[in-house]
């Protein structure tokens, strides 16, 4: 009797290491991917911002401006703009000659 209760709490001491393993693999891949879409739409707004720093001085066709997070160049309508990650946006906007 004795190595019957031995047998069964082994096997209940190791179904709770699985469930608890599982729990925080979970928990670990769903902050992960939490933090990636926040890095993301961190990316997106520095690229926003440059294109309205890029816009607010006046950039010409054809033109690159260099910041500290990136940079921005302008073609005729669109304006692209590529941070230091070699991460990649493009705008179209309406510019006032």
């Amino acid at each position: 009797m004795k190595n019957k209760a031995e047998g069964s709490l082994f096997v209940s001491a190791v179904l709770l290491l699985l469930w608890a393993g599982v729990m925080l693999a979970g928990q670990i891949t769903y902050y992960h991917v939490r933090a990636v879409s926040y890095q993301e739409l961190i990316q997106q707004d520095e690229a926003q911002a440059l294109k309205n720093l890029a816009l607010a001085n006046n950039i010409k066709d054809g033109e690159r401006q260099k910041y500290n997070l990136g940079s921005v160049t302008r073609s005729n309508t669109k304006c692209q703009v590529v941070l230091h990650n070699h991460k990649s946006f493009e705008y179209t906007v309406e510019f006032e000659e």
